[in-house]
């Protein structure tokens, strides 16, 4: 069973190294020092790991209860990455569903700006060149974050 002064001390290696907490978890440590929680578990035959979060934004204590949501996942004969998996997929479906996503949001944000004012309107001038090309990016079908996932103080947080 690992300690959080452990977790603590644990300086990382040449290769990545395995600190095991037990019942299948442990904490992977990078060799560029990053510490990341992993489960080991097998589901129809197969070896599968699933990740339970990054040290320290997930504590010791977090990372175990998470450790236990999925084997009571695993109990009851489902597969723990499959279920976050078609719970992701399905907030997403609700955010398109809501309008909540980035591109509905800057659609309704760039409306007052797109009515040409006159004809040297800033925006309907430097749309093409500046908003179009970049916002394509995050309309896109494989780039579509629902807005919960971006802050306001305009930086995405973990999208």
């Amino acid at each position: 069973m690992l300690t959080d002064v452990a977790i603590r001390k644990a300086k990382p290696a040449a290769k990545p190294l395995k600190l095991s907490d037990g019942r299948g978890m442990y904490l992977l440590l990078k060799p560029d020092g990053g510490r990341y929680w992993r489960m080991d578990y097998r589901h129809a035959g197969k070896r599968k790991t699933l990740a339970l979060g990054v040290y320290p934004e997930v504590s010791l204590f977090d990372a175990r209860l998470r450790r236990e949501d999925a084997r009571q996942v695993l109990a009851n004969g489902l597969d723990p990455g499959t279920v976050r998996k078609d719970a992701k997929q399905a907030r997403c479906e609700v955010a398109r569903a809501s309008d909540e996503t980035f591109e509905a949001i800057s659609r309704d944000w760039m409306k007052p700006y797109a009515k040409p004012l006159s004809e040297r309107d800033w925006f309907r001038l430097h749309a093409p060149g500046t908003f179009w090309p970049l916002l394509s990016l995050y309309w896109s079908p494989t780039a579509q974050p629902y807005a919960a996932k971006v802050r306001t103080d305009g930086r995405a947080s973990s999208i």
